[in-house]
């Protein structure tokens, strides 16, 4: 059995920040789409602008990042098959993490509803009058319309949108080319999800002052999530023209390349980020899941060695370490990292699933199958430990452990239809065509867009007839 490690789902794509991610890659196991529609505790669309991570297992290692659109939902396009869940975290909510769900063959499409709260501060900060980033032509304001931003702030931290909107209008009649102003009416329109009054009030700013970063930097956010990275990208540059010591430029440009599939330019603004703050996790996730992506170890090595020295007790740099040796047959090394992992997050169910893939890779066959029942203790809903336990039970030709052990986890997971598929299966091989088609016939009410149980029903239904 060939170790394939190195191909693993959670770190096959670099993070991506727009609209509909795209997740480049995946292993020879084919791949999906993750729908996400996030709401408000109240069942109210959430809104745009909500940052949507998606998350190998229940590891913290994201493998893709996008935002919600204006009616609160988010696409993953071409997600190799494995075990995911999302986080959602943004101006104005409590950072939540869903459920851990399945991404396989079974359904074109994996639809996640997440519920989210509302948080009593919420907002983005809009700048100061006062400010050491207000524009230069800012500096003649005179005192009142700056009071009038000052108000509009106050009002904005009170969630009172109407009376910010007057304040801000209030300063521009009194300074018609305050870019300030401008760009805080900007966020005001962004927190109230009207984007296309967002982008005219970010334009005036940019038009009133033609270096002013903030303005640039978040009409250059705004396109990123519109997808019109052309015009992101030059929109940062001109920021970071005047900024080049500024992280968040530097990462937002490394996804503007990313997001053109431009993956050299993309190292390089992230390596940016890197040297003017080393810690930065982004940055190092971002190198990371390039090296990936190129099969690169030596790349993969460095940066996790340059992870695990800033933030020894982040989990992430001990499994890119793990995946770097792994992908070069140091099974022992990988081995002391992945048990490291073990240590720091003993519940995490995926890092027992790479380890259990390590074990069998070797040919230790019985310690790799109690690993990875292990890992579906930890994660029950996990048909991919289990549909590996199955396979290894049909491959020894225990078809009755097969079945005793698939009956075993439908008991404590009865919702799960990839459970139902794979018993509808294993009956099937043995013959028993009668409970094969219930067993399929109950995968597809739970999964009706599985093609794997409609196939299963059809041929337990022909072979019936026969």
């Amino acid at each position: 059995m060939q170790y394939r490690r190195w191909l693993v789902p959670f770190m096959v794509s670099l993070v991506i920040t727009c609209v509909h991610a795209q997740l480049r890659g995946g292993g020879p196991g084919g791949s999906g789409n993750v729908h996400v529609h996030v709401v408000l505790s109240n069942d109210r669309n959430a809104g745009p602008f909500l940052k949507v991570c998606l998350m190998e297992g229940s590891v913290d290692q994201v493998v893709g990042t996008t935002y919600t659109n204006d009616i609160g939902e988010a696409d993953f396009i071409g997600v190799p098959m494995g075990d995911y869940h999302v986080r959602i975290s943004g101006d104005g909510v409590e950072t939540t993490d869903s459920s851990t769900f399945e991404v396989d063959q079974r359904k074109v499409t994996q639809a996640q509803y997440v519920a989210v709260r509302q948080l009593a501060e919420s907002g983005p900060k809009p700048l100061s009058s006062h400010s050491t980033m207000v524009s230069a032509s800012d500096l003649h304001v005179p005192p009142k319309a700056r009071k009038e931003v000052d108000k509009a702030n106050q009002s904005m931290a009170e969630q009172n949108w109407k009376k910010a909107l007057e304040h801000l209008n209030n300063a521009i009649a009194i300074a018609p080319q305050y870019a300030t102003a401008y760009n805080n009416l900007g966020v005001l329109y962004a927190k109230t999800n009207d984007l296309p009054h967002e982008e005219e009030a970010l334009k005036k700013a940019i038009a009133a002052d033609d270096h002013f970063a903030p303005a640039f930097v978040n009409y250059g956010k705004l396109c990123l999530l519109q997808k019109n990275f052309p015009q992101a990208e030059t929109l940062l540059q001109k920021a970071v023209k005047d900024n080049p010591n500024n992280v968040q430029i530097q990462l937002m440009l490394a996804q503007v390349a990313a997001g053109k599939g431009d993956m050299a330019t993309a190292e390089a603004s992230f390596r940016a980020a890197a040297k003017i703050n080393p810690g930065n996790l982004e940055a190092a996730s971002g190198l990371a899941q390039i090296a990936i992506l190129r099969n690169d170890a030596g790349m993969l090595t460095e940066v996790a060695e340059k992870t695990i020295q800033q933030h020894p007790d982040f989990n992430g740099g001990y499994l890119w370490r793990g995946t770097a040796e792994a992908g070069r047959r140091e099974y022992d090394k990988a081995q002391e990292d992945y048990q490291t992992v073990m240590k720091m997050s003993p519940d995490n169910a995926a890092v027992y699933l790479q380890m259990a893939e390590l074990q069998l890779a070797q040919g230790h066959i019985p310690d790799g199958k109690a690993t990875l029942q292990k890992s579906l203790d930890k994660d029950p809903n996990s048909a991919r430990a289990m549909g590996m336990l199955v396979a290894y039970d049909l491959q020894a030709k225990q078809p009755a452990k097969a079945l005793e052990r698939l009956q075993a986890q439908i008991a404590k997971e009865p919702g799960n239809g990839g459970f139902y598929t794979e018993l509808a299966a294993v009956q099937f091989q043995t013959g028993d065509f009668k409970r094969a088609l219930q067993s399929s016939q109950k995968a597809m009410q739970l999964s009706p867009d599985s093609l794997d149980a409609a196939y299963v029903y059809t041929q337990a239904e022909v072979a019936l007839n026969d």
